[in-house]
């Protein structure tokens, strides 16, 4: 089993392109996709015709995303911002993001495959998802304070992580009615193992350093990809993987960025050769039954952006 953590698209025609064909080299078969959101938002690309390539592919696990959003996606700040009544009530964007999606907002709405299917796509999607029980998703954090918004804050490698850690055990002890849309969502209700959010762009794993009253959440050791591993797929033209099995408990649960597929934001990173950028994606493999080790693969694309 071979879960797929797809985060900020952003539209990318060629670059999510670029993950689906990733996918047909592996050995084992992506089941699911477990999206973090911002499908939409930072390109001019019409989203009707992003909609329709998100459409034609014939991969299982995304004719599974597409039938059921309300399982396998949580909504992000950017398509709320194209989806919202008012653009204002969401967090800041910056201009370039302001006017992408007034751009896109603007072509959206003359077109009636809008109304009918890729809108109520997007809004069956939830501010925090629980695709199973103990595993928990979210596009940048997750906030008890405004359960019905999406919350717009970045995850840095401590506080943030052990803050939203609270929020979703603080929920748990509260029940459904306390907090409306965003603990009916928790399936399961189990103290949380697997956190997931997007949002920041960075591919990164955390845990928590433990039980002992340690709020740190230090990095996984060897989740970033080594230098030399990059220089020999720059030289190779190729994807580029790197993995870590990792053993989640409640005292010690994991989180989980797995970067994203259409825009990155690291000017340190090295590019592909002849012009092509990263695509990043990560996906899970569990290795026991009950989820208590993971296998974590975090995978860079290379793509043409021109193509």
């Amino acid at each position: 089993m071979l879960i797929a953590l797809i985060s900020d698209v952003h539209t990318n025609i060629p670059a999510w392109q670029a993950v689906l064909e990733d996918w047909t080299r592996l050995e084992m078969e992506v089941t699911e996709v477990w999206s973090l959101g911002d499908w939409l938002g930072y390109s001019r690309t019409d989203p009707m015709i992003f909609w329709h390539v998100l459409q034609s592919s014939d991969h299982p696990a995304v004719i599974q995303l597409l039938r059921h959003p309300e399982r396998h996606g949580v909504l992000g700040n950017h398509d709320y911002g194209i989806i919202a009544n008012d653009i204002f009530e969401i967090c800041p964007f910056n201009d370039r993001a302001m006017s992408a999606l007034l751009a896109q907002r603007r072509q959206a709405a003359y077109d009636p495959r809008w109304r009918s299917q890729f809108l109520p796509w997007l809004q069956a999607q939830k501010n925090v998802l629980s695709p199973r029980p103990g595993v928990y998703l979210a596009h940048g954090a997750f906030s008890l304070e405004t359960p019905e918004r999406i919350p717009c804050h970045y995850t840095p490698q401590h506080f943030a992580h052990e803050w939203s850690l609270r929020q979703i055990k603080t929920a748990l002890q509260n029940g459904p009615q306390s907090i409306s849309r965003y603990a009916m969502a928790m399936h399961g209700w189990e103290v949380p193992r697997l956190l997931i959010t997007g949002h920041t762009h960075s591919q990164k794993v955390w845990q928590r350093a433990g039980s002992n009253g340690s709020s740190v959440w230090p990095l996984v050791s060897k989740a970033s990809i080594p230098d030399e591993r990059i220089r020999e797929a720059l030289a190779q033209d190729g994807p580029l993987t790197w993995q870590v099995q990792v053993r989640a408990t409640p005292e010690r649960p994991l989180w989980i960025n797995p970067g994203s597929v259409g825009m990155q934001r690291d000017p340190r990173t090295p590019r592909p050769a002849n012009g092509r950028e990263w695509a990043r994606y990560a996906l899970i493999q569990p290795a026991e039954a009950d989820w208590s080790t993971l296998i974590i693969h975090l995978r860079w694309v290379p793509y043409d952006p021109s193509s």
